[in-house]
């Protein structure tokens, strides 16, 4: 794993936030955000790592730090499979907002 992730450091810890990044000599190769323990609101991977397996590593790592039975997020149309490889599905149908479009889904762990 260390070639994938050199670096997993914890950006910022505040009451509604949970995040982390992933740095390779200095260059942000990988972040993400946990809202309220139970919201995903950011997954972003460097092109140069998709499929890497730094997407899912800077999940699993925010999902262990939360103790949540459920999380959700709005997958941009484009990371839907991920997100199924990842266990999570389709809550709704596909929507858009502001221009964006979106899919809602959630992941239940039991």
């Amino acid at each position: 794993m260390d070639r994938v992730l050199p670096d997993l450091v914890t950006t910022f810890d505040h009451e509604k936030f949970s995040s982390v990044k992933a740095v390779s000599n200095g260059e942000v190769l990988g972040f993400a955000a946990l809202r309220d323990g139970n919201y995903l609101t950011h997954l972003f991977v460097a092109n140069s790592q998709q499929g890497s397996g730094l997407g899912r590593a800077l999940l699993n790592h925010l999902l262990n730090q939360t103790d949540a039975r459920e999380v959700s997020l709005r997958s941009s149309v484009n990371a839907v499979e991920f997100y199924n490889r990842n266990g999570f599905v389709a809550t709704g149908e596909e929507a858009e907002f502001n221009g964006i479009r979106f899919v809602p889904m959630s992941l239940v762990r039991t």
